[in-house]
C-alpha cells in the first residue's frame, strides 16, 4: 500500500499543477485584450496536454493497484477511484477544447505575413508558398507563407480514409489560396506506404492533381469497403478476460465506440451488425 500511497501523493502534485495552469489559461483566455500572446497560448496548449497525460498513467497504475488488494470493497474503491478520475481529467480537456478553439479563432484572424521573392514556390511542407499577386513593372512576385500543417497521415488503412479526407479535404484541397501544385505536394507529404505506392507514377506539376486525388478516392473511397473494414475490426478485437483489468476494458470499450461511430456515420445501423 505504501506504492499506492505514493502514487496518489505525486498524481496529486501532477494535479495541483495542472490546476494552477488552468487558471492562468482562463485568465488569460477571458482577458478582454485582443493582443493575446499566442505563443504563451501554444506553449500552454503542450504543457496541459503532457499534464492529463501524466495524470492518465498515474490513474491507470492507481486503479491496477487497487483492483489487485484483497479488500471486501475493493470493487467499490475501483469504482470511485474512476469516477474521481474521470471528473478531474474532463475538467482539465474541457479547459484545453476552450483553449484550442481560441487559438483557432486566433488563427483565422491573423493576417498571413507576405514577402517578396523572385523564386519558384518550395513545394515542401514546412515552407509552402503562393502566389498571391503580381508586380507588372518589376516582374515580382508576391509571397505568403503558411503556417505549418500538422495532419494526420493515411498509410492505405482503409477505414481510416474518411477521416483522413475529410481533414485533408477541409485544410488543403478546398483552400482556394493554394495551387494545385502546393496541394500535391501536401498530399504527397501526408502519404505512407502502402498508400503512397498508389500515386507513385505522378510527377508533381499542376495537371497531375486532379488524376492523383481521383485515383486515391478509386482506391480507397468505397463506402462498402470502409464498412467490411470496420466490421473486421471490430471482430478483430482483443478479448478481455479479466473484469479488473480496466486498461484492457477501457481500450476494449474506446476501440467499440469509434468504429460504433464511423459505421453510423456510414449510414450503417446496429441492427446489421448480425
Amino acid at each position: 500500500m505504501e506504492d499506492l500511497v505514493k502514487k496518489k501523493r505525486v498524481r496529486g502534485g501532477h494535479r495541483s499543477s495542472a490546476k494552477k495552469l488552468v487558471a492562468k489559461i482562463v485568465e488569460r483566455l477571458q482577458g478582454e485584450s485582443p493582443d493575446k500572446d499566442v505563443l504563451w497560448l501554444r506553449q500552454s496548449q503542450t504543457n496541459l496536454k503532457e499534464k492529463i497525460k501524466t495524470i492518465r498513467q498515474f490513474d491507470e497504475q492507481i486503479i491496477d493497484i487497487i483492483s489487485a488488494s484483497k479488500e471486501e470493497d475493493v470493487d467499490e474503491l475501483v469504482t470511485q477511484e474512476i469516477e474521481d478520475s474521470d471528473n478531474a481529467i474532463a475538467e482539465l480537456e474541457r479547459i484545453l477544447l476552450e483553449l484550442e478553439d481560441e487559438l483557432c479563432k486566433l488563427r483565422q484572424s491573423t493576417p498571413l505575413s507576405v514577402s517578396t521573392t523572385q523564386n519558384a514556390a518550395d513545394a515542401s511542407l514546412n515552407q509552402s508558398h503562393l502566389s498571391t499577386s503580381s508586380d507588372m513593372s518589376v516582374g515580382k512576385i508576391v509571397r505568403a507563407k503558411l503556417p505549418k500543417l500538422e495532419l494526420r497521415k493515411f498509410n492505405g488503412k482503409i477505414c481510416e480514409w474518411q477521416e483522413f479526407w475529410d481533414s485533408f479535404s477541409s485544410s488543403i484541397d478546398n483552400n482556394e489560396q493554394l495551387s494545385d501544385v502546393d496541394k500535391f505536394a501536401y498530399l504527397r507529404g501526408l502519404l505512407e506506404e502502402p498508400a503512397k505506392s498508389t500515386i507513385a507514377g505522378f510527377s508533381l506539376t499542376e495537371a497531375n492533381y486532379k488524376s492523383a486525388v481521383e485515383l486515391l478516392k478509386k482506391r480507397f473511397d468505397k463506402k462498402s469497403a470502409v464498412q467490411r473494414a470496420h466490421v473486421n475490426e471490430l471482430i478483430q478485437l482483443s478479448p478481455v478476460f479479466k473484469e479488473r483489468d480496466t486498461r484492457g476494458l477501457r481500450h476494449l470499450y474506446d476501440s467499440c465506440e469509434a468504429h460504433n461511430r464511423a459505421l453510423k456515420a456510414q449510414g450503417v445501423s446496429e441492427e446489421s451488425y448480425s
